[in-house]
């Protein structure tokens, strides 16, 4: 894969061998139990430690504007992601685009059935990293033919970056080279999922006036494709 270092003329070539899904990394801890128990009262089972990793195949990380898949019932999660290359760390904007209907049943299998999102450009994390709580993210959705805000917090309502990899180093990944990590998301601002087939994510950085972002569509697979 290729990215652009935004704002100059760099590009970073970046081959994935680990692609890790974080969750529940609200920094409210308080507020993430209470998410937690309004999952379960959907059935959905808790994890086994908070916060989670799940690791997908590093081939569904992708810059695709056009994605397939395999039910209705799935949407996207507006998140930072932080690449690895060698010593030097990214911060891309992404989707963890998430089979719904499967959560009830395996949140794990649930976050590898559909592709990983990421933006073609990316920051320098060290540029952003001392102003990181005011970096805000948002997502669409479309609705009827209409773009609703779907999501919109500051990063500040996540787990810092070096509690959740303090956190990740405890438990999978033992090689960051070639890591890409989402981060977690922030809370929708719907009573429920919007199942749509257009989204559109954004991180803007309030401190310097940038923006990261891009937008794909979704289709749902047919048949045995």
């Amino acid at each position: 894969m290729l990215f652009s270092v935004a704002e100059t003329e760099e590009t970073v070539s970046f081959t994935p061998r680990t692609v890790i899904v974080a969750g529940f990394t609200g920094r409210n801890r308080a507020g993430v139990q209470a998410h937690i128990r309004e999952l379960m009262d959907q059935g959905v089972r808790p994890p086994e430690s908070v916060p989670a990793f799940y690791m997908v195949p590093p081939s569904l990380l992708s810059n695709a504007e056009r994605i397939k898949v395999p039910t209705a019932e799935s949407s996207g999660e507006a998140e930072p992601v932080l690449l690895c290359l060698s010593d030097s760390w990214y911060v891309a904007v992404g989707s963890d685009h998430t089979a719904r209907d499967m959560e009830r049943v395996d949140i794990g299998e649930s976050k590898r059935a559909c592709p990983k999102l990421v933006s073609t450009e990316i920051w320098p994390y060290e540029d952003v990293r001392r102003h990181w709580d005011e970096i805000i993210v948002r997502s669409w959705a479309l609705v009827n033919g209409k773009k609703h805000l779907y999501q919109e917090a500051s990063l500040a309502e996540l787990m810092t970056v070096s509690q959740i990899l303090d956190a990740l180093e405890q438990t999978t990944m033992e090689n960051a080279d070639g890591a890409a990590i989402f981060l977690g998301t922030v809370p929708l601002l719907t009573n429920g999922f919007i199942f749509s087939d257009w989204y559109s994510v954004e991180l803007h950085d309030t401190s310097e006036g940038r923006h990261l972002g891009f937008a794909y569509s979704v289709e749902v697979k047919k048949g045995d494709e």
